[in-house]
């Protein structure tokens, strides 16, 4: 199935526009959505080194999740457009009823068994209550369909923090030039970028979005968090890692379509590594300086 396009309601999520608006607050947003997000994906049974084929994002179980969100979302659609006026056609079912009645009264010289007025308002608080019920109904199906979202962008998460985890396995003394990124990196990528191509086939593009735009940041924190859980690392090992950090900005790039600059971030975190320690020492001053001038 081609790419679909949008139906239905999207307030629930951030557009474009949305999101530039709202730039200047990504920096604190994306470190208490991190703590959270760390906290509780190392709190599941089995942590986030689960087995991975547990996850949704396998590929028949994905293409699942999201053709029940993309069908509930289209019923809910078209269930709002056939009933979107429900008042007027009480009136006109009202209406027929009445004139019918008012027929048989002319035909007959028995009374009718109920006044038409009542039989009107019979017929109005029936549609009355099978318009509750549908709204009712509509409800219920926009609440699941957004929950199998939900669920599908946490499992995106948990595939990133279940692969990146595996830095601290990965040995960063490096005796030659490695031009390849890590096994673990590349598996990363082949997961998101054909978990989007499941996804964009049966969804949206702003629902698409919506489950990639926000894993650039949280794969730059966790690269950057794990750098304490690596046992060694050497000038060979940081530039083995500069390749790790390409890689994945230039797949999550394509993916969500714009530059990813988070990843430069994690560059530059990485970089200090090469630095000695007077280096260090002195890039520390500067930056101190340069953070409380501009906080001046």
């Amino acid at each position: 199935r081609s790419r679909r396009n949008s139906h239905g309601s999207q307030s629930s999520f951030l557009t474009a526009d949305d999101e530039d608006a709202q730039e200047e607050d990504w920096s604190q947003q994306e470190f208490l959505e991190f703590n959270m997000e760390y906290t509780l994906f190392n709190s599941l049974p089995g942590s986030p080194s689960q087995d991975k084929g547990k996850k949704v994002t396998d590929s028949s179980k994905l293409t699942l999740l999201a053709s029940l969100c993309d069908s509930l979302d289209w019923l809910s659609f078209r269930l709002r457009e056939l009933f979107k006026d429900p008042t007027g056609a009480a009136k006109t079912q009202a209406t027929k009823v009445r004139q019918q009645a008012n027929k048989g009264s002319k035909l007959n010289t028995i009374p009718t068994a109920a006044p038409t007025s009542s039989v009107s308002a019979l017929v109005t608080d029936a549609l009355d209550k099978v318009q509750r019920g549908l709204e009712l109904t509509i409800s219920k199906f926009s609440t699941i369909a957004d929950k199998v979202l939900l669920t599908i962008r946490a499992d995106l998460r948990l595939v990133c923090f279940y692969y990146i985890q595996q830095l601290s396995s990965t040995s960063y003394v490096v005796e030659e030039t490695r031009h390849e990124p890590d096994v673990y990196i590349t598996e990363l990528n082949y997961s998101l970028s054909a978990a989007e191509e499941t996804i964009s086939n049966h969804l949206p593009t702003f629902k698409t979005r919506f489950l990639f735009d926000r894993l650039a940041p949280l794969i730059a924190r966790l690269l950057i968090r794990g750098m304490g859980s690596i046992k060694g690392i050497n000038k060979n090992g940081v530039f083995k890692m500069f390749r790790n950090v390409f890689a994945l900005q230039q797949n999550l790039t394509n993916i969500v379509a714009k530059k990813e600059q988070h990843f430069d971030r994690v560059r530059r975190y990485y970089d200090l590594l090469n630095l000695t320690e007077e280096e260090l020492l002195s890039h520390i001053s500067d930056m101190a300086a340069y953070n409380n001038n501009n906080n001046a």
